[in-house]
Formats: structure tokens, sequence, C-alpha cells
């Protein structure tokens, strides 16, 4: 499916996108007003090296904060804070320290998902853990997927997360190998979903798969609502998309895009 964005949603896509490079932009203090869409862009965070994700901690002011580099932060009272205890993560090319999220209990559980690039003989893949935050350290960190099988190459990690109905939704790149995509014995190029304790439900169409031919997907999120679940997801040359999941769906990679290969040939 393929949606075309009208020109006002442009302006708000443009705007967020303005906003996310403002909150982690080098120099001084700026702000940003405009009285015809009614918003206000504050820089509040400065010095970081790749953040890739950001998740707000309830009831406070507090945000998590990733570096694809390998750092993990809290932003406290205007305070950068390491976070400790993450596992061995393998920073190469795209892949990194990825997304989190808060489970939906966090306020009495401090659970937090997160995803990065994992390395292991020689070859690298995404996984999925989950870890109680105390303080500012991680504990109690248990790997509950690893995205197989790894392959060589540090690019297509994909990595979004959604929490919906306790269960986790994972974005999962195709490595770079096309192919991959169209394979189900491999989660490359896919949507994985699991219960929120690594489990897979019952109901998913290919084991912790839910859906596949996907390029590389790397934004998702929940339309309240209809119920939906969007994604976007980079394509090549003039190939991105933004699709909405439906369980055993194929989405067409490499088989069905309108991008091209960036040399200009034909895919």
């Amino acid at each position: 499916m393929y949606y075309l964005l009208s020109m006002k949603y442009t302006i708000y896509l443009i705007l967020f996108l303005l906003l996310f490079s403002g909150l982690f932009a080098q120099g001084n203090q700026f702000t940003v007003e405009s009285e015809e869409l009614n918003f206000k862009v504050v820089k509040i965070i400065g010095g970081l090296d790749h953040p890739w994700s950001m998740a707000f901690l309830p009831q406070s002011q507090d945000i998590l904060i990733t570096e694809r580099s390998g750092n993990l932060f809290l932003h406290s009272q205007n305070e950068l804070i390491e976070v400790f205890g993450l596992p061995p993560i393998a920073a190469i090319g795209q892949g990194g320290l990825l997304d989190i999220v808060i489970d939906r209990n966090f306020s009495s559980n401090k659970t937090v998902y997160f995803t990065f690039s994992e390395k292991e003989s020689g070859a690298y893949g995404t996984a999925l853990a989950k870890a109680v935050l105390n303080g500012h350290n991680l504990e109690n960190v248990e790997v509950i997927f690893r995205a197989s099988p790894k392959s060589s190459g540090g690019i297509h990690f994909g990595s979004r997360l959604l929490i919906n109905n306790n269960q986790i939704y994972m974005t999962l790149g195709e490595r770079g190998v096309m192919s991959n995509a169209q394979d189900l014995t491999h989660h490359g190029g896919s949507v994985i979903r699991l219960n929120t304790d690594g489990t897979i439900p019952e109901d998913n169409p290919y084991g912790a798969i839910f859906t596949y031919g996907h390029r590389n997907p790397q934004g998702i999120a929940f339309n309240e609502t209809s119920g939906e679940i969007w994604i976007h997801e980079h394509g090549p040359k003039g190939g991105d998309e933004v699709n909405i999941l439906k369980a055993g769906a194929n989405y067409g990679w490499p088989l069905v895009t309108f991008g091209i290969n960036y040399n200009g040939s034909i895919i």
C-alpha cells in the first residue's frame, strides 16, 4: 500500500525533522516559532553523537537517549547522565545501539526494551533485549530475540520497536541482501511480533515473522483512531514507502518497488 502525503502533512513532517535535528544539534540555544502552525522549537540537548532513539519516562521530564555508537544516557534536570549495564554492542555502519521503548507498566516494573547490533563469529545481526532501569544502571538484562542468520556488512539493521496489546513489534532490514526479504527462513526484511516475555504469539503467521517483503523499515507507529499499525521503510532511490501492517502480508521487496538502484539501473 502506498500513500502520498498532502502538502499539509508534508509540512508537518519537515517541521518534525527540524525539531528532531534541532534537539540534538550542537551550538547555542535557539528558538523557532510559527504562529500559523502553533508550535515552538527549543533546543534542550546538545553534543550527542548520532542519537538514534528517545523514550520519555512517565511522571517526569526525564528522557532515555540511545547513541548509535553504543551509549545510553538519561537526560534529567538538564543533565546528561550515562546509564551503565548494556550488553556488548557492535557499532558498525548503520548498526549499534538502536531503538529503546518503555514497558506499558514502567511506573511499577521499570522495564525497558532496546535493540542493538551484535557480533558473533565475524557476522552481525539485530538483537532485542529487556532490562530493569534502576537509577543509572540496567539490571537483569535479558536478550529475548536474535535475528538469524547473522551476516557480514553494516547496513539495513532496521530496528524500530512498538508495544501494543502486550506484544512487541520489531522491524528488521534485509541486511542489504534483497532476496532475504522474500525468504521466510531468514528474519531479515521482516517485522517480528513477540509477546513481551519473548515468546512467539500463537496466531503469528510465520513463527516470529508477522510480515515480510520489507527493505529497511525504520519507523513504526500505532494509529489509535483506526487501530492500525503503520510503518515507513527506506527504499532504494525514489522507493521509500509508508505501509499499513496486515498479518502475513508480503510487502513486495524486491519484486515490487517504485525505486531504482543508485546507479540508475532498474530493479
